[in-house]
């Protein structure tokens, strides 16, 4: 049984949980809980898990409705600006205990009426237990807002205390809890006292979980971000990664992270996690393109590609294909002509676009070819079923003898775009991703050559192709 996931926090981690719930459920972890919310002080964070339970002056709660409450263990009362709401019990009676944004006045409400009850001083507030959640993937990060503010009582080194219990409460040494230490804010000078504070929390739990410690601050300064997030760091960005801050590009404010920032971060916590055991890996991408051309090059030969850097060539003595009008053209002699490259290994997809199509399937002579030994032994596919036939094909030519392999009925249009894929023995023609043909055949195992091919007065005739993609397989 898949788990499901917690995360624990303020503001960072109540940006994270949309980003986290979209990625955990291409893992198949279908159901995100948070007990996230900004402003949150380490304190409401124990509140919360019941690892420091609230705790009330003397009262009486009434047969029915709410009663304000003092709290006496809670001096800092509710400085968060997110109303709070707490279920749980009190003297064993089951309600909700509650504040105001900002407010310094908290009320227990009962969930059903019934005798009143005389609650003593000291009597601590159950918050609805946790414990279901262990079995979860949990996400922790406490205590930024109590470092960053500076609240009387709340050095880093009891806040290290309250937040070691807290993972522990929740079961980090024999669960899934991920503890995910503090950046920096942006702008922060190179000796603030906030800085010191951060980092010797930091260090103190990246020493104690190990992997079950996420080094945020660290990932936020390095050179992976920019990589991760494909974004050009300004001089801006280096400078403030290199006092240890969290850097302008990936920030809303100097406080939070924007949602570049927020995407990168999710997607790293949910690869620990995975790498951790927790949950299942990503599933492995059918296929990646490694090389593509868009023809957007200044007419002439086809030269290399866009992407991949694969140099065009043709089979034996054909033709060679060239660009005219940024897509790919019959050369002036008007033969029929191929355009090919060489694969890294023999199983890969193929794909063109079908800018127009001719409207006699006589003149739809284009084709994908893949697996190809020569000019006269290849796979291909071709948008017709034969020179007076509509349709989409799949072809084997053998000695320069074609057999069909499978065909459609499948009208193809411009627009569209034509894929041929060769993995092992399967063979598969698809349209805009929708698979028509499936066949299997072993005549040409080797990776040989893939590409293109266009037949004398296809061109004319209103068949035009571009855009060439060749997809891999990921390595295992």
């Amino acid at each position: 049984m898949l788990p499901q996931a917690t995360t624990i926090g303020s503001s960072t981690t109540a940006g994270l949980a949309p980003h986290l719930t979209s990625l955990l459920s291409e893992r198949g972890v279908s159901h995100l809980v948070s007990y996230a919310r900004g402003s949150w002080q380490l304190s409401h964070q124990a509140a919360v898990t019941g690892t420091r339970p609230i705790a009330v002056a003397a009262l009486t709660i009434p047969a029915a409705g709410s009663v304000d409450v003092q709290l006496i263990n809670m001096p800092e009362s509710n400085n968060a600006t997110i109303y709070m709401h707490l279920p749980g019990t009190l003297a064993g009676i089951p309600g909700a205990l509650s504040s105001l944004a900002g407010s310094p006045t908290w009320t227990f409400t009962r969930s059903t009426p019934g005798a009143a009850v005389n609650v003593p001083e000291g009597t601590e507030f159950t918050p609805t237990p946790l414990q279901e959640r262990r079995r979860d993937v949990i996400f922790l990060n406490p205590g930024k807002n109590t470092i960053t503010q500076n609240l009387a009582d709340w050095g880093v080194e009891r806040q290290i205390i309250l937040a070691e219990k807290m993972a522990d409460d929740l079961g980090i040494a024999e669960g899934r809890v991920l503890f995910i230490g503090h950046f920096v804010n942006t702008a922060t000078s190179a000796d603030h006292a906030t800085r010191t504070k951060i980092n010797k929390f930091n260090d103190h739990f990246a020493a104690k979980y190990g992997e079950r410690y996420f080094d945020l601050n660290g990932y936020l300064t390095s050179t992976q971000v920019w990589t991760d997030t494909g974004v050009t760091p300004t001089q801006a960005d280096l400078d403030e990664q290199a006092l240890g801050n969290k850097p302008p590009s990936l920030s809303s404010d100097n406080g939070h992270l924007n949602t570049v920032g927020y995407t990168a971060v999710a997607a790293r916590l949910v690869d620990r996690a995975a790498s951790l055991g927790w949950i299942p890996p990503a599933p492995p991408a059918q296929w990646v393109t490694t090389t593509a051309d868009s023809f957007d090059r200044p007419d002439g030969p086809l030269g290399t590609t866009t992407t991949g850097n694969k140099a065009w060539g043709t089979l034996g003595s054909a033709g060679l294909l060239r660009i005219v009008g940024g897509v790919p053209a019959l050369p002036e002699s008007g033969v029929s002509s191929f355009g090919v490259i060489e694969p890294d290994s023999a199983d890969y997809r193929v794909s063109v676009d079908l800018v127009s199509l001719a409207a006699s399937p006589s003149s739809r002579n284009v084709r994908l070819v893949a697996r190809a030994a020569d000019s006269q032994n290849f796979y291909f596919a071709t948008p017709r079923q034969s020179a007076s036939t509509e349709g989409t094909a799949l072809w084997r030519m053998v000695s320069n003898t074609p057999t069909m392999l499978g065909m459609s009925t499948r009208v193809l249009q411009g627009g569209e775009q034509l894929s041929l894929e060769v993995d092992g023995s399967t063979l598969r023609v698809l349209v805009d991703g929708e698979e028509l043909i499936v066949r299997t055949d072993t005549t040409f195992p080797a990776t040989g050559k893939a590409g293109i091919y266009m037949a004398t007065g296809t061109q004319s005739a209103g068949s035009v192709l571009d855009n060439f993609e060749l997809a891999m397989k990921p390595a295992a």
